[in-house]
């Protein structure tokens, strides 16, 4: 069965308002990670850096208590290192566990017409480790882009300490240059690279084979990809965009706390909607251009 984009913007769309649990793994995955963050954030104040909150606390000056922090880090970089990989290790695994369950429940929504939480939890259990490696492996292909960064840090490293100004700008501008083609190549990785987790998820295969089946989704639907692709940088831009400049008429107001709420509040809403429907788009586009068959809702069908 064949589907014009048209028609997968508009089916996804009504796929998603029936399937508005969608969200729920989403959901978990932000609050999981937030507790998480906390959770590293204590421990690197009060275990690493030896900082206990306490009366005096109160009478330290903003300075003394940067100091403080500067020179207990020096102390401990090792393990904070140590913590700063685990902490990667473990969002991953749960971003990867129930990502890969919203995506399950995207597909269950598209294929049957509704989805429920033991979508989630099968999808998560039997696809996880796949996607956290593919992740993994993504990740290792966007940081070796760093190496476009390498003339222009040498030359800025060889020549920080001289008077060589001319080489010294010279490796500045080669180094502004390199992070630009960096940004490129991110950009090209994550439209090429962007139906892995979907071919991992739907057609239950590993990580190497779900990258391979990703860029050949890509190459043979390279219009329908860049598509979607840009509607969805579009929509979460101009959206995101909206509620930053609110949040930041808010932080006016003088009001403490009134713009880290409105922050956690618009992530929310970002993550129940926005987040959702772009993954029903993407599981749809992946669904109808493998030759599999989506529900067909009588009432609404033919488009």
């Amino acid at each position: 069965m064949t589907e014009t984009l048209e028609k997968i913007i508009t089916k996804g769309f009504n796929t998603w308002i029936k399937n508005l649990n969608i969200c729920i793994p989403l959901v978990i995955n932000y609050v999981i990670t937030l507790l998480i963050e906390t959770f590293a954030i204590v421990i690197i104040i009060v275990g690493i850096l030896g900082i206990n909150i306490n009366d005096e606390m109160l009478f330290t000056s903003n300075e003394e208590v940067i100091e403080l922090f500067l020179s207990s880090v020096d102390g401990n970089l090792v393990f904070i290192a140590i913590l700063a990989v685990l902490y990667i290790i473990i969002t991953m695994l749960t971003s990867s566990y129930f990502s890969a369950g919203a995506i399950g429940m995207c597909q269950s929504a598209t294929s049957r017409g509704d989805t429920t939480i033991e979508d989630m939890i099968s999808a998560g259990n039997k696809n996880f480790i796949h996607v956290f490696m593919a992740n993994l492996l993504i990740g290792l292909m966007v940081l070796a882009g760093i190496v476009f960064m390498v003339p222009g840090g040498l030359l800025i490293g060889n020549n920080i300490d001289t008077i060589e100004a001319g080489e010294l700008g010279l490796g500045i501008i080669f180094f502004i240059m390199g992070l630009f083609i960096w940004v490129i190549y991110i950009i090209i990785l994550s439209v090429i690279l962007s139906m892995i987790m979907y071919a991992i998820i739907i057609e239950r295969i590993g990580a190497l084979e779900g990258i391979h089946k990703g860029y050949q989704f890509f190459m043979d639907n390279k219009l329908s990809v860049i598509f979607i692709w840009l509607i969805s940088i579009i929509i979460t831009f101009t959206i995101g965009s909206i509620f930053f400049v609110i949040g930041q008429i808010l932080t006016l107001t003088g009001i403490i706390g009134l713009n880290m709420i409105w922050s956690l509040g618009s992530s929310l809403v970002i993550i129940t909607t926005i987040q959702p429907l772009i993954m029903v788009w993407w599981t749809r586009l992946y669904i109808v251009k493998t030759g599999k068959s989506p529900y067909i809702d009588d009432l609404l069908d033919p488009w």
